[in-house]
């Protein structure tokens, strides 16, 4: 990480990169985005090893009978709104994709099922072996169609990992599939995520699954997939030829829970305010960064002062850094990093050396108008860290909240429904469970434009329902009886 930290300044400073037009056929990360990137993988790794979980790497070339009847069983299904991005891939027609790519964003990946199920196919002999092979994590490969027809493919970091779990019956799937979401929960939490929680309906599935949870990030347009956990019951395993043999010897078809996240992008679009970035310090590259207010020539004593404040942090964990661009204006320097988002500037000058004081900025603090001046003493830096991390721990959450009651609104009539979902927020509503409520909402598509007509809504999507919570409360939106869920309308929007 350092090395690529030093090569990225290097280039950046030589005119090899400019990370503000970009490069054509490939993305720039900054080293503070892949750090951020990798910490995230991390995290959702060793969350995950704690269940029980170990994490593999599969080839991306598949076999084409392992393409072919994946192909086969998503054109069984109806009424599916699988990505056809992915299922490009499952097709394992990527030669003829990539000729006929025109957009230059468009993301394409192996897909899981494609990877795992012929490894369990072939070696799931014994119930025993669903504890020893059947838990897998899958770091997703992300591949770019770049621009133009090209037929080369450039591919990138992105935090999407998957789970693949395999089970004797079908509850302990639903089991699973629920201690998951509640796992990816508590990460996305820590991390002050906005999202709202739902179970899609059936006939919003496709046909892997018996049952989907999703977490849907709260954005400025409505809302984005940020996780999912599901309980594909026998519908994979089946068909893969998936057997083992049971304590009593006898011949059975496992249960197939999974789930998929991706963090990177969410976490940067919920975090990006008007003035830059706050990074969470769980996060962030560097948690304390130490401007050296240097005057004339440089003042050795300030400057070991500072390498020694640097040492002890670091002999803390603390993740420091110090800036090294003392001819640079002293408000350049403050801006970078207050963009950037790193949670805690100290700056150092004559004044502060002479009384053994700190002046102390936090990301988040702010007063009248601009971040607050703490002038603190040296003895108290690491104490004062360690509970501006608490204290950033309830802020973050309190903005989050705000967040979500800002954009996720009650309403009792569906006429308020399309007026809200215009706006990007979210409506939240009684739901008595029938489809054919939702149908009425949705309307008809127009087989010229390819538009709803004649919909109660007509714009954005139904997301489904909180799984947690149930209700007999006030009365269905749509059809006037007696509700039994609380559900969500909103713009489905890719972040």
């Amino acid at each position: 990480m350092r090395q690529y930290h030093d090569w990225f300044d290097t280039a950046i400073k030589a005119g090899f990169l400019n990370i503000d037009k970009g490069i054509k056929d490939g993305i720039i990360l900054t080293p503070q985005g892949v750090f951020i990137n990798r910490h995230l993988k991390d995290s959702v790794i060793a969350a995950f090893s704690n269940a029980g979980y170990r994490e593999w790497e599969f080839p991306s070339r598949i076999a084409k009978s392992s393409l072919d009847l994946i192909s086969s069983l998503m054109e069984k299904g109806k009424g599916t709104n699988f990505d056809e991005r992915i299922h490009y891939i499952i097709k394992g027609d990527l030669e003829t994709r990539i000729s006929q790519a025109e957009n230059p964003t468009e993301a394409l990946r192996p897909s899981g099922e494609s990877q795992v199920l012929p490894f369990w196919s072939e070696n799931i002999q014994s119930y025993r072996d669903l504890y020893d092979l059947g838990k897998i994590l899958l770091p997703q490969k992300v591949f770019r169609v770049p621009f133009g027809k090209h037929k080369t493919l450039t591919q990138f970091e992105r935090v999407s990992i998957e789970g693949y779990s395999l089970h004797q019956t079908d509850e302990h799937s639903t089991s699973e599939m629920f201690r998951n979401i509640e796992i990816l929960r508590s990460i996305i939490d820590r991390l002050s995520i906005p999202y709202v929680y739902v179970e899609a309906p059936v006939w919003d599935r496709n046909p892997f699954n018996d049952r989907i949870l999703n977490l849907r990030v709260i954005a400025d347009r409505g809302t984005g997939l940020l996780a999912s956990s599901y309980n594909q019951g026998r519908n994979l395993s089946e068909p893969f030829g998936i057997k083992y043999r049971d304590s009593e010897n006898e011949v059975c078809t496992p249960c197939i829970s999974t789930f998929g996240v991706g963090l990177f992008y969410q976490l940067l679009a919920t975090h990006l305010f008007e003035d830059g970035f706050i990074i969470p310090p769980e996060v962030s590259p560097t948690q304390v960064i130490i401007i050296p207010i240097v005057t004339g020539e440089e003042n050795r004593c300030l400057l070991e002062y500072v390498r020694n404040i640097e040492q002890e942090l670091s002999d803390k964990n603390i993740r420091v850094s110090i800036d090294k661009e003392y001819k640079q204006r002293l408000t350049k320097r403050r801006e970078k990093y207050e963009l950037s988002g790193v949670p805690i500037r100290v700056e150092i000058g004559k004044q502060e050396l002479e009384q053994h004081n700190l002046a102390i900025y936090k990301r988040w603090v702010y007063e009248k108008g601009q971040l607050r001046k703490d002038i603190i003493s040296r003895t108290e830096l690491m104490e004062h860290i360690l509970s501006s991390w608490i204290e950033y721990d309830a802020w973050s959450r309190a903005v989050t909240k705000q967040k979500e009651n800002q954009n996720v609104q009650l309403t009792h009539s569906i006429s308020d429904i399309a007026p809200l979902i215009t706006q990007g927020k979210v409506a939240k509503f009684y739901y008595c469970g029938n489809r054919e409520c939702i149908q009425r909402m949705y309307g008809e598509r127009d087989n010229l434009t390819g538009e709803m007509i004649s919909g109660l809504v007509g714009v954005g999507n139904f997301l489904g329902w909180n799984p947690e919570k149930e209700t007999w409360e006030e009365t269905c939106i749509a059809c006037g009886t007696k509700p039994t869920k609380v559900a969500y309308w909103s713009r489905r929007v890719s972040i």
